[in-house]
């Protein structure tokens, strides 16, 4: 999480509203001292859509554009490489996509 906060990442969208976004929450919300906030966690389900997930919304993707954050944390393990693949495709800024898993 630490890494986040050096890149000067203030505000940050997670992409994938599963059990990854939950501990990421969780760190960002009980550590003092990380001043980083996860704005919304976008989800492509929209069974998960409309939710919360550690009191935070969850959106669809379409909502990537209306926020303004300074990233976006994929927050998936699984479907890591589909997700990376559609911010691409939506021409997001590379250097605005942190990767959890490296």
């Amino acid at each position: 999480m630490k890494g986040i906060s050096d890149k000067g990442f203030r505000t940050v969208l997670l992409y994938g509203a599963g059990e990854v976004a939950s501990m990421i929450l969780t760190v960002l919300n009980e550590t003092d001292g990380i001043p980083v906030e996860a704005v919304a966690v976008i989800d492509d389900n929209p069974e998960k859509q409309g939710k919360t997930i550690i009191h935070t919304p969850i959106v669809s993707s379409k909502h990537l554009d209306d926020k303004r954050v300074d990233g976006v944390i994929i927050s998936s393990y699984s479907n890591h490489s589909i997700i990376y693949d559609k911010l691409k495709k939506r021409k997001y800024p590379e250097s605005k996509i942190l990767h959890f898993f490296d």
